[in-house]
């Protein structure tokens, strides 16, 4: 994202383009994925704090944004608090004013408070390019890609390869036969979906499809395993639509299963 930086007066600066990409993101999260975990919003300068605040809450239900536990603020507001997902706004670019970028450059500590805030995932909106040719150390690290998610090529393969199990299997022939192709064991976050959909172009939603049995995935309680709850929280903070299915289910409705993620992938922009 290339964003345009203008002077908000003696409480720094702010960036209209990066306030309307957090927005859409919060939208994607809150209304449309049903994320169920909480949402931070951090950026080093309070009148783009406080106008990222004005534009969600204009847009945004108050509920919404209570049941997600949204909090918006500087670095200095979020010291000691932390949110399952951090949405990063640099606020920075190459026409940003003198004393904007000196305070930028003089405030590592504050960068680190920022990033160090998401329990589960960051995402960082701003100028990458310039970020990255900025000469500010902190700056520049940000911009670098994440590592790339390796697999162990040596892991045993499954009987019913490229699937983990036969449900699996089972699920993607359904789908195939209904002329949409799921991706098996897709990469993400440093973990494998079952099934995935992946739009690729534009800002089209994902679909992480999970096939679940009661062996690896309850509790003896019978309810679901913790891992899987945080496992959620991660993709939908990613912009992951989960939809998830008890072998069961399976078993004794298949078709219904099907129409059901027919439906959602069919509604997706």
């Amino acid at each position: 994202m290339i964003s345009e930086i203008k002077s908000g007066g003696p409480s720094g600066c702010f960036a209209p383009q990066e306030i309307e990409t957090i927005l859409y993101v919060i939208q994607e999260m809150l209304i449309k994925n049903r994320f169920e975990g909480t949402l931070g919003v951090v950026t080093p300068f309070r009148q783009q704090a406080n106008r990222i605040k004005d534009r969600i809450y204009e847009e945004i239900p108050v509920e919404t944004l209570r049941s997600a536990d949204v909090i918006i603020d500087t670095a200095h507001g979020f010291q000691g608090d932390e949110r399952d997902v951090m949405i990063l706004s640099l606020c920075a670019g190459p026409d940003m004013p003198r004393g904007s970028r000196a305070f930028l450059r003089e405030t590592a500590n504050l960068m680190n408070v920022s990033v160090s805030r998401a329990r589960a995932v960051l995402h960082i909106v701003g100028n990458k390019r310039w970020a990255a040719q900025s000469g500010i150390p902190h700056l520049e690290s940000l911009s670098l890609p994440p590592e790339k998610y390796r697999g162990n090529k040596n892991v045993m393969k499954s009987p019913w390869h490229p699937h983990e199990s036969p449900w699996e299997k089972v699920l993607y022939d359904a789908l195939m036969t209904k002329g949409v192709q799921p991706i098996a064991q897709y990469p993400v976050l440093g973990r494998r979906l079952d099934l995935a959909f992946v739009k690729k172009r534009g800002t089209g939603r994902k679909i992480d499809i999970e096939v679940d049995g009661d062996r690896y995935h309850r509790n003896p309680d019978g309810s679901r395993k913790r891992d899987d709850v945080w496992r959620d929280i991660q993709l939908q903070g990613a912009g992951w639509k989960v939809m998830r299915f008890w072998v069961y289910q399976l078993r004794e409705d298949l078709d219904k299963c099907v129409d059901k993620i027919l439906n959602v992938w069919s509604n997706h922009d």
